[in-house]
């Protein structure tokens, strides 16, 4: 009977701690990574909450076993091997945060700037520009607005950001202008930590891009 009270102690308790921590986990990592498609949250829930799950039933079912008076050897096991998975638990979830305070120290930006003429295109429809860029997918699209826009003399400097603190294969930056979009390339291969100066300018059809290493704020 001790036992079997031991297993069903272990499944309420383990359930809850799975639970919490899942969730606790998920709140956690989306802040860390951000909401988008969830996928932050997904990770911390089952990445975590497994170990709350397994620790809560040992421990649950120790503290019956221990308090009933059956099994002293078994229930210190038990305690033991909670106390074991507890602290596995507790790495893989302050891995991720360890990580992410390595990389705020070291990331960077790209600033992306590009130079229209003013002949070109009224100021009406300069405020019409987009930009966009392709990392990670294999797609992309101008669909952002630009964030500065400077007239020195007869150009226009268009400016926007991409924030990249992965790792992605391909960086194209997009520009569109009355329903055309145009393309260029960003030469940077691997992480974006360091900084650098302005790379030289790239030509297309009336207008001009370039692009730098900023730190990020």
């Amino acid at each position: 009977m001790i036992y079997l009270l031991a297993i069903l102690c272990g499944l309420l308790l383990g359930a809850a701690l799975g639970f919490g921590t899942g969730f606790a986990a998920a709140e956690l990592f989306t802040k860390l990574g951000g909401a988008r498609d969830g996928g932050a949250a997904m990770a911390g829930f089952f990445h975590v909450g497994p170990f709350g799950l397994v620790a809560g039933f040992l421990l649950g079912a120790a503290l019956v076993l221990q308090y009933g008076g059956a099994a002293g050897t078994f229930s210190k096991g038990l305690f033991w091997g909670g106390g074991i998975v507890a602290g596995l638990g507790v790495i893989v979830l302050i891995l991720p945060v360890l990580l992410h305070q390595s990389q705020k120290t070291t990331r960077a930006k790209i600033n992306l700037q590009m130079q229209f003429a003013v002949a070109v295109a009224n100021e009406a429809e300069i405020s019409k520009l987009r930009w966009g860029y392709q990392g990670e997918a294999q797609e992309g699209n101008a669909a952002y607005d630009f964030y500065n826009r400077k007239l020195e003399g007869e150009v226009f400097y268009l400016q926007g950001d991409m924030q990249m603190s992965d790792n992605p294969s391909r960086r194209v930056a997009y520009f569109s202008s009355q329903g055309k979009t145009q393309s260029f390339s960003i030469a940077k291969a691997g992480p974006v930590h360091e900084i650098s100066d302005w790379s030289e300018w790239q030509q297309g059809d009336a207008v001009k891009f370039r692009w730098r290493m900023a730190a990020a704020q």
